[in-house]
């Protein structure tokens, strides 16, 4: 399964939103409550005797509502005839063109062994064009070509659909989106602690 950017298909995060913009939001989810708010919660055992649901995980709510926004894209996507990683890069080099594969990469949460037989087939696509960085030969440049170009304002013509289907406000979109990007970062962080700790494990 490819990866999908984080950075649209995590909308359901409302738990770590609702209780900073509860005027926006209103989340029923008994396990969030009682483990990080509620009196009651004073020690590990006895969070574990608050048996959390499945609908109660957060891993769970991502996860579907990544499902549930692959649906609204199948049409918009094979309208353009893209996948949802050669769209983003699409988008990401239509908002800065010419970037090397690797910070495209780093861009799209993407590793380049990854990114390098998808942008050959956008290349043979004819929406991009690679060649060697000039000034460092061992990295490869990505631009848009014409094609490209076209196929990105097309795209445009899609959005209220996807707008649409999410059934939020500008203002709770946004407030969403914060959150959602925050909570990347934060598990990004901690998989990079956690690496961490565990290499300096095996070096002990």
């Amino acid at each position: 399964m490819e990866r999908s950017g984080l950075l649209l298909i995590a909308i359901i995060i409302v738990a770590i939103t609702v209780h900073r913009v509860a005027a926006v939001f209103k989340y029923d989810n008994h396990y969030f409550d009682n483990y990080f708010w509620g009196d009651q919660m004073s020690t590990r055992s006895d969070a574990r005797k608050h048996t959390a649901k499945l609908g109660d995980f957060m891993c769970f709510a991502i996860y579907s509502t990544n499902l549930a926004y692959s649906r609204v894209y199948k049409p918009v996507l094979e309208e353009l005839g893209l996948t949802y990683p050669q769209y983003v890069t699409i988008i990401c080099l239509w908002e800065e063109d010419n970037q090397t594969v690797k910070h495209l990469s780093e861009k799209l949460f993407l590793e380049p062994s990854t990114m390098t037989p998808m942008l050959k087939r956008l290349e043979a696509m004819g929406y991009v064009h690679r060649e060697r960085d000039m000034e460092d030969e061992r990295s490869v440049r990505v631009s848009l070509t014409e094609a490209g170009r076209q196929l990105r304002e097309k795209a445009f013509d899609y959005r209220e659909v996807t707008a649409k289907a999410a059934g939020l406000s500008p203002e709770e979109f946004r407030v969403l989106q914060k959150a959602i990007v925050n909570l990347r970062t934060n598990l990004m962080n901690a998989a990079a602690v956690s690496n961490t700790e565990g290499n300096s494990r095996a070096q002990v």
